[in-house]
């Protein structure tokens, strides 16, 4: 009968006792000068080979034996409790199966981060409490204020004008939104739709256009993304596990790492082109149905276009070119602006 040199620990003392094991028919046998007990290996635990590490054999009683790697040691394991240490063992000795092991995992990582959180962000953003949405959506005006530290430079009678033109819109959307305006220069020409459907208009983007029907277009467009949850889909997608946990357990507690994230997230908030041609189609309709002309938007997308030549240059100041960065503007949907009508 074979046996192998360990180390027996009784769990009470530091001391180790050296013994002899071996195995017949599934019992483990332990013998030493002081040690004597035999158990069945099902009730065992051995600790799976990894490396040149010693292995362990865990008794019930938080007794332990510690020897040296040895490939008998398997075949007296051998229950399929066992064979899942076996194959970490045996997929660690074979570099092929690691180089493709790591390839599947980042393949399914890319898969999680493109179809996975998306998914998972569309979900909590239809279930998430209405509580939390405002609470989102107050907590990432507070961190772009602080950040920016500016309010609005223009005229109340001005402000007015624009509201009612966005009250017709809104109207027509019939969903729950507030026009605020802000100035903000390190921000440049830009409308953003917030989590809570709150849409900040940039005093810059007032400036920008020389017609209000333009900037009724650029809300019209913005009322799309409050309409789909766009931006509050992608702040949640952007906290990653938080969205996971709550759509797999409707635990709300771990979504409060959104709130202090969301400032950051929405100054870099990037609208997919399948986000950004819904919330087109979306204003096209809104346009039409309240009288108003889409091609006013391919206007704006072109001015805005305009205004910078399409990308900043190196050291100048991105101003005009952060609408189109943050909503993809390309000649192509400035034409189907224009079509629309036509196709309608």
């Amino acid at each position: 009968m074979s046996t192998l040199a360990a180390q027996y620990f009784d769990g009470r003392s530091a001391r180790g006792h050296a013994v002899q094991l071996s195995c017949e028919n599934g019992l483990l046998m332990v013998r030493g000068e002081t040690v004597a007990r035999t158990e069945q290996t099902t009730a065992l635990e051995l600790s799976p080979r990894l490396g040149r590490t010693r292995r362990r054999i865990a008794f019930p009683d938080g007794a332990v034996c510690e020897l040296e790697d040895d490939a008998l040691l398997d075949s007296w394991f051998d229950s399929v409790t066992h064979q899942g240490w076996n194959l970490v063992a045996r997929l660690e000795g074979h570099w092929a199966m690691i180089a493709a092991s790591f390839v599947l995992v980042m393949a399914m990582t890319a898969a999680l981060a493109v179809w996975g959180l998306p998914w998972a962000a569309q979900k909590v953003a239809l279930r998430l409490p209405q509580e939390w949405v405002v609470q989102l959506g107050k907590g990432t005006l507070t961190g772009l204020d602080s950040a920016m530290r500016s309010t609005t430079t223009l005229p109340v009678a001005r402000q007015q004008t624009l509201q009612a033109g966005f009250a017709r819109l809104q109207a027509g959307a019939g969903v729950p939104s507030v026009l605020l305006f802000r100035d903000w220069p390190e921000v440049g020409p830009n409308a953003m739709a917030l989590p809570d459907g709150t849409i900040v208009m940039t005093d810059q983007l007032e400036s920008l256009a020389t017609d209000d029907r333009e900037l009724m277009a650029v809300l019209a467009h913005e009322l799309g993304h409050v309409h789909e949850r766009h931006a509050l889909q992608k702040v949640i997608a952007s906290s990653g596990v938080a969205a996971l946990v709550f759509v797999l357990t409707g635990d709300v507690s771990g979504l409060s790492s959104i709130v202090v994230a969301a400032p950051t997230i929405m100054t870099h908030l990037h609208h997919s082109r399948a986000l950004e041609a819904d919330a087109d189609r979306y204003g096209f309709a809104l346009m039409s149905k309240t009288g108003l002309d889409p091609v006013w938007f391919a206007r704006i997308i072109r001015k805005l276009e305009a205004a910078h030549g399409g990308r900043a240059t190196k050291g100048e100041k991105a101003e005009v070119s952060d609408w189109l960065r943050t909503h993809p503007a390309s000649e192509e949907r400035a034409r189907q602006a224009e079509q629309y009508r036509a196709w309608h």
